[in-house]
């Protein structure tokens, strides 16, 4: 799953601690990830998550840590797991996608080398489409729950709406249960780039307008995969 191409800044990047040559420890790492990311994920995999502690692995530059659902029973998506690569230096995560950990920490490195005032080696390599399910649980995680606020009742997507286009997917988001939706019946569509996961709504323009916008955004965007 790919949040659309940004990671998150933490208490302790904000602290400024790596300039004073401070590092985290696992513990932050771990917390920092809760935080920021266990949250937002549970409204994609329909119920709490937990960090896997049996799963985290840990490398030169940080960790990777798994989250998984509290109850699986509960959990309404294919692969009921999301991994969370940790920079130790800086604070910076990211969620681990088609890439896999070796695509998060080449992020993590460039972002790492940005911070520091450099600029990141160049490494040719072509950028890893995101999966139809990785895309879908992006707009899930980024965009439910404005949805449920604008629906005012729960939402879900609608796989039978979804369309695939050579840059991406659009997906969209209706009523979990009609009946229950003081809203007008309608739905909300969001398209997704299938190369750097950036997402946007796609409005009264259509889906041209949004495919443009995409497209804009792309190439101004590293390849980050």
């Amino acid at each position: 799953m790919l949040l659309s191409c940004c990671g998150r800044e933490g208490d302790f990047q904000r602290e400024w601690r790596p300039l004073m040559g401070e590092c985290m420890t696992r513990d932050e790492a771990r917390a920092a990830v809760e935080r920021d990311w266990l949250p937002l994920d549970a409204r994609a995999f329909g119920g709490s998550l937990r960090v896997d502690d049996a799963r985290t692995a840990e490398y030169e530059w940080g960790w990777a840590f798994v989250g998984v659902p509290v109850d699986p029973g509960q959990c309404r998506l294919p692969v009921p797991e999301q991994g969370y690569a940790v920079d130790r230096t800086n604070g910076y995560s990211v969620p681990v996608v088609s890439s896999g950990v070796d695509g998060a920490s080449r992020l993590l490195r460039d972002w790492r080398a940005r911070c520091a005032g450099g600029r990141p080696a160049p490494e040719p390599r072509p950028p890893v489409p995101l999966t139809r399910a990785e895309a879908r649980a992006a707009v899930e995680r980024k965009h439910a729950h404005t949805e449920e606020w604008a629906f005012k009742c729960l939402v879900r997507v609608d796989d039978a709406r979804t369309a695939e286009y050579e840059w991406g997917w659009v997906f969209s988001f209706v009523p979990a249960d009609p009946e229950k939706s003081p809203a007008p019946a309608r739905e909300q569509r969001y398209a997704v780039d299938r190369v750097t996961g950036l997402t946007t709504s796609v409005g009264n323009k259509g889906v041209e307008d949004a495919a443009l916008r995409l497209a804009n955004w792309r190439s101004k965007t590293p390849a980050t995969s």
